[in-house]
């Protein structure tokens, strides 16, 4: 079956539906795709307080664009223990907590189902969140229809979606067992999104207790450099860089 229709029959077969967004490529491409398919669904973003800056004003300002409706739900994950100690299990009990929260919205505003944009290359092992996706009934069609990231790149391209490098949730970038709490996870938005005005590619600034381990392609490390002083600013005792990892 051409993996296009396979996308158009599971969408006509569960509007209407919700879209999770993460503001990321996958599930804007998804949305696009729904709204290309012209079924009912809607969209949401869960507002955690780890989100990157920056994710939540793309996922608006794309929904916004394409007519998409949208809306933000909110859910304070620093509340969750799992996530506050940062514990080995941090991602599944967030993502439990984030799925929780949207199909309970789901049901509340008569969706039929929830759809995320987990895709053909992502692996459980890899991703422990994955568990509360089957835990909690959500579809992810780019999965299904055998769409992986090659696959959402030219669909992207093809509905105009931004491709934004691949980012992830701010608790990552504290070792397990470290405590994370407003003033931690915010230093490390800023210092990411100060960054991200002179650096491309692959970016992660790694918090080891105030200091600053910075992750970006090695053809990037001159520019990082040159702004060394500004990350200081933002509260961190200093800094390493070293090559992104592949």
């Amino acid at each position: 079956m051409d993996r296009e229709q396979c996308l158009r029959d599971i969408f006509s077969a569960h509007e209407p539906f919700l879209i999770a967004l993460s503001g990321g490529t996958d599930s804007l491409t998804l949305a696009a795709c729904a709204k290309a398919s012209g079924v009912r669904f809607a969209a949401v973003m869960l507002d955690t307080g780890l989100c990157p800056e920056g994710e939540p004003d793309r996922a608006a300002e794309y929904t916004d664009r394409e007519g998409i409706p949208f809306r933000f739900l909110r859910r304070d994950m620093l509340a969750v223990p799992e996530v506050r100690e940062n514990a080995p299990l941090r991602c599944l009990a967030c993502k439990r907590e984030m799925m929780k929260t949207i199909t309970a919205y789901a049901v509340d505003h008569a969706f039929s189902a929830v759809m995320d944009g987990t895709n053909a290359d992502d692996r459980p092992e890899e991703r422990p969140g994955m568990q509360a996706l089957r835990e909690y009934g959500i579809i992810s069609p780019f999965a299904a229809c055998g769409i992986g990231r090659e696959g959402i790149r030219r669909l992207a391209e093809m509905y105009n979606v931004p491709l934004i490098p691949p980012s992830s949730c701010l608790a990552t970038r504290f070792p397990f067992g470290t405590r994370l709490d407003n003033t931690a996870i915010d230093r490390v938005r800023r210092a990411e999104a100060l960054l991200r005005r002179y650096v491309d590619g692959r970016l992660r600034v790694r918090d080891e207790g105030g200091h600053a381990i910075i992750e970006a392609e090695v053809s990037e490390h001159s520019k990082i450099r040159e702004h060394a002083d500004a990350l200081c600013d933002t509260g961190f005792t200093d800094v390493t860089i070293i090559p992104a990892k592949r």
